[in-house]
């Protein structure tokens, strides 16, 4: 997974990885607009990666459609609040 902010990679596993504003996050998005303290779940289901949007009132913006759940692929582009990340798979053809 690539962050805009801070341009950084963050590896997915199968424990989830929680992203949001709150230090206790694995991917922290401080003080960015639209972002909850946790916001949202991403992990590894076998060759799958899945996104869970856990906060009720967050949106998660997923190749241009919003969504609270999601099956990832490479390449694929993710808008959290004013946060844009990239998902890229290991081993994809692309």
């Amino acid at each position: 997974l690539f962050a805009s902010v801070g341009v950084r990679r963050v590896p997915i596993a199968e424990r989830p990885l929680r992203i949001g504003s709150s230090p206790d996050c694995d991917l922290v998005l401080p003080g960015r607009q639209g972002v909850a303290p946790e916001h949202a779940l991403v992990w590894r289901r076998g060759d799958a990666v899945v996104l869970h949007v856990t906060d009720p009132t967050g949106d998660c913006v997923v190749n241009g459609r919003s969504s609270t759940w999601a099956t990832l692929e490479h390449d694929d582009e993710l808008r959290i609040g004013d946060v844009e990340l990239r998902i890229a798979i290991d081993g994809s053809d692309d």
